[in-house]
This record gives structure tokens, sequence and C-alpha cells, in this order.
């Protein structure tokens, strides 16, 4: 676990967190892998690209949302805490809804075809994903269910900016609740098998 992989000395110091750089790193490569996939299908790749864009801030704004809202107490009391995301609170359901509804309005407007648009925008969605969820890892959120005498559970070590409780043994293989690394395995797998029936059947 490793929540700031960078620290700058400047300016009081400038930290680079390691899941903001993940978050980026996936949304990058969920850009690439659609921009391919949707040349292939005949949309241009600056089209692919703006709807990118605007579907990245409705990931943003719905996965920022449903944290909110499943924590309204705490952000009911600091409203201003909202927009402290370098805090952590970003729920993936909430960014797929806000993404679906982005384009659900978008890309009509951009004469794509909804279903051909989901297809290709699909496997780059499970890669970003997956390499999302190591970000999780990295900072200790998502951390799964205790499970102390489990073979596979971890201990989280003790650092200044992680999101996990200090010392909590906790398992990421209990199939009743899988967490980080079981899910960006899932991630990398359905995208590698969607970009293989894309390619091939597609």
């Amino acid at each position: 676990m490793h929540p700031v992989l960078i620290n700058i000395p400047l300016f009081g110091g400038i930290k680079i967190y390691t899941y903001g750089l993940m978050y980026a790193l996936a949304a990058l490569t969920s850009i690439y892998v659609s921009v391919r996939l949707g040349k292939k299908d005949g949309y241009s790749p600056d089209r692919v690209m703006d709807l990118s864009f605007y579907l990245i801030i409705g990931n943003l704004l719905g996965a920022r949302a449903l944290y909110v809202i499943t924590d309204w107490q705490r952000f009911a009391d600091y409203p201003l805490d909202i927009f402290k995301i370098w805090e952590g609170g970003l729920v993936f359901f909430g960014g797929l809804i806000g993404a679906i509804a982005t384009a659900l309005y978008l890309a009509p407007r951009y004469k794509m075809k909804i279903l051909k648009t989901a297809d290709f925008f699909m496997p780059g969605l499970a890669f970003g994903h997956a390499i999302g969820r190591l970000g999780c890892l990295a900072s200790g959120c998502c951390y799964g269910k205790p499970m102390p005498d489990f073979p596979f559970s971890i201990t989280f070590p003790s650092q200044p900016y992680t999101l996990a409780p200090v010392g909590l043994p906790s398992s990421h293989l209990n199939l009743s609740n899988p967490s980080f690394y079981l899910s960006s395995a899932e991630g990398f797998s359905i995208s590698g098998l969607a970009n293989v029936l894309m390619v091939k059947f597609f």
C-alpha cells in the first residue's frame, strides 16, 4: 500500500496521490481502447474522444454524488467536504450511473447509436476499472470484510494517508464480498475477452 506516490518538497509539500494517478491512467487507457474500437465501427477518433471527455465528467459527478448520499450526515454537517475528493469518496456504481446517463443524453446528439457505442466503450471501461481498483489497493479504500483467520488476508500497515483503519486484517478473496485485486483481475479478464470478441466477430 502506497497512498502517496511522490512528495515534492516545494511550496510546503506537493503530494501526488497514487489513487489519483491510477484514476487518470484508467481514464486515458479507457479512451485509447474506446477510440481504437470505435474507429473500427466507423466513428471518428475526435467524436469518440469528445464523448469520452463528457463521460469522464459524468463518471466523476456520479461517483461523488453516490458517495455523498451514502454518508449524508457527515456532509450535512460539513458541506464543503463534498468537494474534497482527494480525501477519498468515489463510488464505482455511482460513476457508472453518471456515465450511462451522460451517454444516453449525448450519444444521439453525436449521431452515435446507443448500443453500438456501449459495445466499443465497454472493453475500455472494464480495463479502466481494473486499473482503478489497483489505485484502491494503493490508497487502502474498499478493503473488504475483516477475516483475520483467512490465509489470504492482508494487514494494512501504518500509513499517514491511508483510508483503511490501521492494523485491520482484511480479506480480499472472500467470495461473498470480493475486493480490489479480485475485481481488478476480473476487469482485465472481461476487457481482454471483450476485445477478442469485438475483433473476431463484430
